[in-house]
């Protein structure tokens, strides 16, 4: 007797309908076809990117002005430094996720910062020096 639909692959044999025949090139796997069927032509996306060269945003002014603020400065000068700092690697931050406007206003204050901080030294060395020649001129 036979079955109908039965079908079995061994290597390079197949059992089919009752007698053996040459497999298929895909062993027992199934035949897939693919057809590409092309409706009009393709479309060009075109992709623009803007390449503008990223800000320092005054990072370098403001770790510059630190160390010297700590050696050189006061308590108070060196904590405007630090503030200025921490703006400036902020403003690096929004600068590199694309918010400029940010990225320009806490650069602008860190600037600011780095300014009072210098003035603020300069005021202190010379009340410093005010206060040195008073000393020295009254002996």
């Amino acid at each position: 007797w036979k079955l109908p639909y039965l079908r079995i692959d061994i290597g390079a044999m197949s059992y089919q309908n009752g007698g053996y025949q040459q497999a298929p090139p895909y062993y027992g796997g199934i035949q897939q076809q693919s057809t590409t069927v092309i409706i009009g032509q393709p479309t060009t996306t075109r992709i623009t990117t803007v390449i503008r060269p990223s800000s320092d945003r005054y990072l370098t002014l403001s770790i510059i002005m630190t160390f010297l603020c700590v050696f050189f400065g006061g308590i108070l000068p060196a904590a405007l430094t630090v503030a200025a700092l921490i703006l400036s690697l902020s403003a690096k931050d929004d600068d590199l996720r694309g918010d400029n406007e940010s990225a320009t206003r806490k650069g602008r204050i860190s600037l600011i910062l780095n300014i009072a901080s210098v003035a603020l030294t300069v005021v202190m060395y010379v009340i410093f020096i005010i206060i040195i020649a008073t000393a020295v001129s009254r002996y």
